[in-house]
């Protein structure tokens, strides 16, 4: 059995609904998870960000912009990939560092 990577885990382990969530307000439309995108400098985006719950990955149609939680932080908060990754893996309360 192939033993899982931390970032893996992590990347498994993280909402990415309830991390877009926390800024930027994400809409059901039918089977579509939509918002705003806050990286677009379109004036009506209202409905360019797209999320999939679950495959862990976002995109937007204007943009282009588009990944998983830690591109979300990087491009979101100026972090840095390990920057990231610890900001991901603290928010998973169920998750346990593996020295």
């Amino acid at each position: 059995m192939k033993k899982e990577r931390q970032e893996d885990r992590v990347r498994r382990l993280v909402d990415l609904v309830a991390l877009v969530g926390e800024t930027v307000p994400i809409v059901r439309c039918g089977s579509r998870l939509i918002g705003p995108c806050p990286f677009c400098q379109e004036e009506d985006d209202s409905e360019s960000l797209e999320v999939f719950a679950a495959e862990g990955m976002f995109g937007c149609s204007n943009c282009g912009r588009e990944g998983d939680c830690f591109k979300w932080r990087m491009m979101f908060d100026g972090l840095t990939f390990a920057e990231a990754l610890e900001a991901c893996a603290a928010s998973v309360s169920s998750y346990r560092k593996v020295a």
